[in-house]
């Protein structure tokens, strides 16, 4: 059901983004002096959305059926081939936005003919079967999955948020410092994500079979990872925040890369309970509690940044566009802690340990 689903939602977009391109860049906010690169970019995007979508449903369903391995290959030999037909298409061929695209569509390719050999290696405990649809499973799927779908969507409005305030409160330099700690942000946050999927079928599975035991160890190793990388994260930024900023700016714009140092140094605060609030995110959704995952995606993701960004900037300027994120990922830590500690109480009474 899951697999169909996605196939269906895979078709409808590289339909519409085929049979409508214009309308589908604007629709994404490219300027009539911008149409026409977005389309050449989205071009052999559209052509593989069924590839990419049903590669990120595989990639959760392999690594629960026990074959992380295999998703860690597939992985990494999808992300390499992107890197290499990158410089190839783009660097050597000249093909421009459309080779950048067109290599970006091919890493997902080459994941899922990896994938494939879970499958015709007869790797597999799950099986597709012929008689499949269930409605409440269907509602649960939809339910669960919705705090993750906030928080993906709110991503992109953030950055536009951002990139608002800080033309208002300090110009075109101040956004092209986000720019750069926001793609440093991603890696970061998908160190976080890395650990908390890879926890996240240990913990669904010991909370399906009733033993709490290894759900909170589970859980407390999963928090721990995520503190040690979020606390190296943020040493490398406090004693290398040069070569790291500058390897994004030329050497030459002295003045930049001092903007974007001290901007980083207060950015990069929120590592730490970014990492905690991934963990406990996974973890609520792993053990279905619906509501607390999707309050967690649009407290962190959209409301206490909305909040921060009406707020701090009128008091504390452009440093107060800084302080946002840890502002909204500090207040959601504070409210999530006491519901975690009330849903482990009751998670131990039903234990069967």
């Amino acid at each position: 059901m899951t697999v169909l689903c996605s196939a269906l939602i895979g078709i409808l977009m590289s339909a519409y983004g085929l049979l409508f391109p214009d309308a589908f860049a604007r629709m994404l906010g490219a300027s009539p002096e911008l149409l026409q690169g977005v389309k050449d970019y989205l071009q052999p995007l559209h052509c593989v959305a069924l590839i990419y979508i049903l590669n990120c449903t595989m990639q959760v369903i392999i690594r629960a059926d026990y074959n992380p391995k295999l998703v860690m290959c597939a992985a990494v030999c999808g992300n390499a081939t992107n890197i290499l037909f990158d410089w190839l298409f783009v660097s050597v061929f000249q093909w421009g936005l459309f080779g950048a695209a067109a290599a970006t569509a091919l890493g997902p390719c080459v994941a899922m003919s990896i994938w494939i050999f879970h499958y015709l290696l007869k790797k597999n405990t799950f099986k597709f079967t012929k008689s499949f649809w269930d409605l409440s499973l269907f509602q649960r799927i939809i339910k669960n999955g919705a705090g993750t779908f906030i928080l993906e969507l709110s991503l992109g409005c953030v950055v536009i948020f951002f990139n608002i305030v800080l033309l208002d409160v300090s110009g075109q330099d101040a956004v092209a410092v986000f720019a750069i700690i926001s793609n440093i942000a991603y890696v970061g946050k998908g160190i976080f994500n890395g650990i908390s999927q890879a926890a996240q079928p240990m913990l669904s599975v010991n909370y399906g079979a009733r033993k709490i035991k290894r759900v909170q160890a589970t859980l407390r190793t999963a928090l721990i990872c995520a503190l040690i990388f979020s606390l190296g994260c943020y040493l490398l930024i406090l004693i290398f925040p040069r070569p790291i900023i500058g390897f994004f700016i030329n050497s030459s714009d002295a003045g930049l890369i001092d903007h974007g140092v001290w901007a980083a140094r207060i950015y990069f605060i929120s590592f730490v309970f970014t990492a905690v609030n991934t963990v406990l995110m996974y973890y609520f959704q792993s053990v279905e509690s619906i509501k607390v995952t999707t309050m967690i995606a649009l407290m962190r993701g959209l409301i206490f940044i909305l909040l921060g960004l009406a707020v701090f900037p009128k008091f504390l300027g452009e440093l107060g566009v800084w302080l946002t994120i840890t502002f909204a990922e500090a207040t959601t830590l504070l409210i999530t802690l006491p519901i975690r500690r009330r849903l482990d109480r009751m998670l131990v009474s039903e234990s069967i340990e």
